[in-house]
């Protein structure tokens, strides 16, 4: 007899891959758009910010800051635009077990300081790679922001949390 999964599931954030933020910047902060977090990522060779808009929505932009990485070549191929859509999972390894029995490829899958993600390929999706993230606890202290990610979630609980 199986165990039966937690697939509980929401739509974390859009991510957009941009050349700068200086052109669309100034339209997100029109929208109402906070800035939680604007940091490089070493790791990725971007800069990455992130902004809450209303009370439920997030954006995320990916802006390069080095020559020859994934984000560079990403836009020089399909420009700037989406580059990912995020889903926050109660239980990464029971979404992906599911995905991975049900056929559907996974292209990457990395455990971070403080999240796990994986990446659904976009071959799987016609074209639009989605990322499956599973925040842990202090994510958000980490950031030094309680808005990343708590509204969403009845007093401000992450899905793993509960």
């Amino acid at each position: 007899m199986s165990q039966e999964r937690d697939l509980r599931i929401l739509l974390d954030h859009v991510g957009l891959a941009v050349e700068d933020a200086d052109t669309i910047e100034p339209i997100l902060k029109l929208l109402g758009a906070k800035t939680l977090v604007d940091e490089e990522l070493d790791f990725l060779g971007s800069r990455w910010l992130y902004y809450e808009i209303g009370p439920e929505s997030r954006v995320e932009l990916l802006v390069p800051i080095e020559e020859g990485t994934f984000l560079t070549d990403f836009i020089e191929k399909s420009g700037p635009g989406l580059h990912h859509v995020t889903f926050e999972v109660a239980n990464i390894d029971d979404f992906t077990a599911h995905l991975e029995e049900n056929g559907v490829s996974l292209v990457d899958r990395t455990q971070r300081p403080k999240y796990d993600e994986a990446f659904i390929s976009p071959r799987e999706t016609g074209g639009i790679l989605l990322q499956l993230i599973e925040y842990e606890a202090g994510y958000a202290e980490k950031y030094a922001a309680d808005e990343v990610g708590a509204t969403i979630f009845p007093q401000g609980e992450r899905l793993s949390d509960r």
